[in-house]
């Protein structure tokens, strides 16, 4: 798969065939493309308008992933017809941690005290793993956050950052993901334990994009 910027629209090809284009705009809309055509398949208003949306598409195709600065949850958007599947763990305000899962009409509060929270500021990144059963986060709060897909649910929460973290990246195999921030870094991190692997500084400037090859 490759990504690239075009002006202030993020463009995600989806898989090697690149059929779909998921696109976040900077008003705040999320929409499937058709890349053959150049038609829009179907579009959203997700968040609120003048706000960056970064979006990533799953491996098959048949979801996409969005996160807005403005907003502490990711959403799982159903492919054919652009309905939310899944809202991603976020506190409601009462300091409990919650997560819905929309077709079944699930809202599920995690346990208190339970070690795995949810961001606490604007989402700023976000990335399928190659199975399409995680997603990866990063936030304003510089926390980076492993998620079931599934279910919303958070399952691991790297912390080391020291900035917002701007790109997430899986590895082909999932096995590990890197991170790049505005604190001049990148990480590399184990899918499985959540422990880092490897920290490359950057002396020039804010680390915006990461890729594995």
């Amino acid at each position: 798969p490759g990504l690239w910027r075009i002006t202030k629209i993020p463009l995600v090809l989806a898989g090697r065939r690149a059929r779909l284009l998921a696109v976040g705009t900077y008003d705040g809309r999320v929409r499937l493309v058709d890349a053959a055509t150049g038609m829009t398949r179907w579009a959203v208003q997700s968040y609120q308008e003048s706000i960056y949306c970064h979006v990533a598409i799953s491996p098959d195709g048949k979801f996409l992933a969005s996160v807005g600065v403005s907003d502490e949850s990711w959403k799982l958007w159903d492919g054919a017809n652009g309905e939310v599947c899944v809202t991603g763990a976020r506190h409601d305000g009462t300091g409990a941690c919650v997560c819905k899962v929309t077709r079944s009409g699930l809202r599920t509060s995690l346990d208190e005290g339970c070690p795995v929270q949810a961001h606490t500021s604007g989402l700023s990144a976000v990335a399928f793993s190659p199975c399409g059963q995680r997603i990866a986060t990063g936030g304003k709060d510089s926390a980076v956050i492993l998620w079931d897909a599934r279910t919303g649910k958070a399952e691991l929460v790297l912390q080391g950052h020291a900035s917002m973290v701007r790109s997430v990246s899986f590895s082909a195999d999932g096995a590990r993901l890197a991170s790049g921030s505005g604190d001049r870094s990148i990480r590399v991190w184990d899918t499985a334990t959540g422990a880092l692997l490897r920290t490359i500084p950057h002396a020039h400037d804010s680390v915006e994009w990461v890729l594995f090859s």
